[in-house]
């Protein structure tokens, strides 16, 4: 199974546990990725399943969403938005970025979304691409840049003291199952796809 990194690291772990204990002659392989890799392997077929939570285009991609998510924009306790003051999608080409890779769901769903509000992405101050959302936040931590990941992802960190929630508000986003539309799908597949489609309260909350 693959999964892009924020599922894979806050969302997934539970319904795998929970996975096992179901069907404890099962042996589950977990690949983190981004979107683009883990819609890749799909259609390469060396993966059955795969959870993503960017938005992917392809024919051959039976999709699904099975959970809830939403980005914030996260800076140090240096940052002059760190006080809680409102900022316009017009303030937010007034800092410096860390972003997520190319091909990063997180990514493609923020750029997506400050388009929408009517700022132009390409017009953000980027002087970082990190792999993972913690080498983001550790960037963060130690200048006086923005970043923008998922709530789930930076929720324990906030709790800390050393990172602000900045006081903008960006739309709700999905995570979503995909499988390859002409592959047979195993009994071993078909429970974790029921598994996961099992509604949850945990997953309402965004």
């Amino acid at each position: 199974m693959h999964a892009s990194q924020t599922v894979a690291n806050y969302w997934l772990p539970r319904y795998l546990v929970r996975y096992r204990a179901l069907n404890p002659q099962v042996d589950i392989a977990l690949t983190p990725g981004n979107t683009r890799t883990v819609a890749g392997a799909i259609l390469d077929g060396s993966c059955d399943l795969g959870i993503v939570e960017g938005e992917i285009e392809n024919d051959k991609l039976i999709k699904q969403i099975v959970a809830q998510d939403r980005l914030v924009i996260v800076v140090s306790e240096h940052h002059p938005w760190a006080d809680g003051r409102p900022v316009d999608v017009a303030d937010l080409d007034a800092t410096t970025w860390i972003m997520r890779e190319q091909g990063s769901g997180t990514r493609a769903a923020f750029k997506s979304d400050i388009r929408a509000l009517g700022q132009d992405p390409s017009e953000l101050q980027v002087i970082l691409e990190m792999p993972s959302n913690e080498a983001c936040l550790a960037a963060v931590q130690v200048g006086q840049s923005a970043t923008a990941l998922s709530r789930r992802a930076v929720l324990p960190r906030l709790a800390e003291g050393a990172f602000h929630q900045v006081n903008f508000s960006l739309p709700v986003r999905h995570f979503t199952m995909i499988r390859h539309a002409d592959h047979h799908v195993a009994r071993s597949v078909r429970a974790m796809m029921d598994l996961l489609s099992e509604p949850s309260e945990v997953d309402e909350i965004v």
